[in-house]
């Protein structure tokens, strides 16, 4: 099961007009990743505190 087209999200960082970017759903109990280009392809889903914690170990 993956989000409904309301869900998905993408950082205002992206380039809008590109279409390469990542983008998440955050669902109840899980997280849905896709790629932008395929906004109708497959998508992983991860566990909410597994993309949580892999999140905040993040450094920019």
């Amino acid at each position: 099961m993956t989000a409904p087209e309301w869900a998905w999200l993408r950082s205002t960082c992206s380039d809008q007009s590109s279409g390469n970017c990542l983008e998440i759903a955050a669902l109840s109990g899980h997280t849905d990743l896709r790629g932008s280009k395929v906004e109708h392809g497959p998508a992983i889903l991860v566990d909410s505190p597994a993309f949580a914690a892999f999140v905040q170990g993040l450094t920019i």
